[in-house]
């Protein structure tokens, strides 16, 4: 009896591990493709083309725009020979950006296959080339095609939950450039000051420091008397408020006057006159003490940049403290050495790089050079500046890197910054070699002009290069994972 049940768990043992020589062999003949038009990548997926079996598509399309799944539209898969074969047209399954289709084909040979998306009253077309029906499974699995694609996974479904995005490699003329640093400061239209109206003892709100974004009209400081026996607000507003009080009752005592000719009219109207100036000077006294003391506000919306006095510190009426930058245009400074000064007249534009690794292109910024004087020069440097548009990360104050560009040199291959590895000292870049299969190659780079870099070797035109996600596809490349080829899913 013992030996009966071992006997079975051996066999039950065997069946679980062996390997399943048709699944196997199915997976061996599926195929897989991924062709571009202008606006979507087609990654498809399908059994093999046996002749009178149903053979399954899935078409996965991305909108190259964005690197997003498309939700619209429909896909018709046609095979086209001696006799044309339609898939009835299917939209996007409940898995946004797949579509999937089923198709028999009636004869052998080899054959066209075209996939029709229709979106928004406009069809794309892709195409794959002698694509083989065969007669029946056995010669499928004879004719099944080794993989070519990339050694690291990276699924659609985990690219399209990222910020994502391919590039076709182009030559392209690319320019000199010259790198150097730069600074931001304010121009002299720019810089608002901000004044003490009152004498006191100045103190600045809780949240306002140097280097803070504030609205017009928020409270920058109040000045206070303090104990002191002038500027007190106290006594101001009692005294304002006393002649103002005085300045009524004889207003108004004149203007019954008036009325009986008991006061002569260059007499009522010097009264009238000192009470609209008693009342103009007591309601702004009001408006503008808090408390105890007089409120300061900013006169404009910009960037904090300065205070100009100490917390705690006595100032007087008329006295500034502190500086706003408004959002107007700024000033990009830079040094560039005298040995460029031949070519200074030829830059045409520029990045700025910051500090948090932004890119700003000066031309987008709306910027232009306003002086750049080979005349001028300081311990062999020239200075060369441009207007351009703040923002938030383009405030004075602010450093970063600076490429500026001049003339245009020959045809290279580029691309963008963002699509470089460094790697202790080496460089790299990932190729999507299927819709779902990567493959990682060391490059050699030359020139950066802060948007793009200069490819000498390793990069072939017509390649897609991944240029948004590297580094999740090199995260992948860490798994070892192996591509599955040919699961229509």
């Amino acid at each position: 009896m013992k030996r009966f049940i071992f006997l079975w768990a051996v066999i039950f043992m065997y069946s679980c591990s062996a390997p399943k020589t048709e699944e196997h062999a199915r997976e061996l003949l599926a195929e897989s493709h991924t062709i571009f038009t202008n606006n979507y990548e087609l990654f498809v997926e399908f059994d093999p083309l046996i002749k009178g079996q149903s053979s399954r598509f899935g078409t996965h399309v991305t909108a190259l725009s964005n690197y997003k799944p498309m939700t619209t539209g429909q896909m018709t898969v046609v095979l086209t020979g001696n006799r044309k074969i339609d898939s009835k047209p299917v939209g996007v399954s409940e898995n946004p950006g797949i579509y999937r289709a089923t198709l028999t084909p009636e004869a052998t040979g080899k054959f066209d296959l075209l996939f029709l998306f229709a979106n928004n009253s406009s069809v794309d077309t892709f195409l794959i080339r002698g694509v083989e029906v065969f007669a029946d499974q056995e010669k499928a699995i004879a004719g099944a095609k080794p993989f070519s694609g990339g050694s690291i996974v990276f699924l659609k479904e985990q690219a399209w939950k990222t910020d994502f995005g391919i590039e076709k490699v182009q030559e392209m003329p690319f320019h000199g450039v010259i790198r150097t640093a730069g600074k931001i400061s304010p121009t002299a239209s720019g810089s608002t000051l901000v004044i003490a109206k009152n004498s006191g003892v100045v103190t600045f709100g809780k949240s306002i420091n140097p280097g803070i974004r504030i609205e017009k009209a928020a409270l920058v400081a109040s000045v206070t008397g303090q104990g002191l026996s002038e500027g007190n607000p106290e006594t101001m507003v009692l005294t304002a408020k006393e002649n103002f009080e005085k300045s009524k009752m004889d207003y108004d005592r004149n203007t019954i006057l008036l009325k009986s000719n008991l006061v002569s009219r260059p007499e009522f109207e010097a009264s009238e006159a000192a009470y609209l100036k008693s009342k103009k000077e007591y309601d702004i006294l009001k408006e503008n003490i808090r408390g105890d003391g007089f409120e300061i506000y900013a006169p404009v919306t910009g960037q904090l940049t300065r205070l100009l006095v100490n917390n705690g510190s006595k100032v007087e009426s008329g006295m500034p403290v502190a500086e706003i930058i408004s959002n107007s245009p700024v000033l990009l400074e830079t040094m560039v050495s005298s040995k460029y000064s031949g070519i200074i007249p030829n830059i045409s534009d520029g990045v700025i790089m910051t500090a948090s690794n932004k890119a700003y292109q000066i031309s987008q910024c709306n910027g232009r050079m306003i002086s750049g004087s080979t005349n001028v020069q300081t311990l062999g440097q020239i200075p060369v500046r441009f207007e351009i548009e703040s923002n938030t990360d383009l405030t004075p104050g602010s450093i970063g890197t600076v490429y500026l560009w001049y003339d245009k040199n020959d045809k290279t291959i580029t691309v963008p910054a963002s699509a470089i590895v460094e790697e202790q000292g080496n460089y790299y870049i990932f190729l999507e070699k299927t819709g779902e299969s990567f493959e990682k190659r060391r490059v050699n780079i030359s020139t950066s002009d802060g948007l793009r870099v200069s490819i000498t070797s390793g990069l072939d035109k017509d390649e897609y290069v991944v240029v948004k996600g590297a580094m999740l596809v090199k995260l992948a490349s860490m798994s070892g994972a192996i591509p599955s080829h040919g699961h229509v899913h």
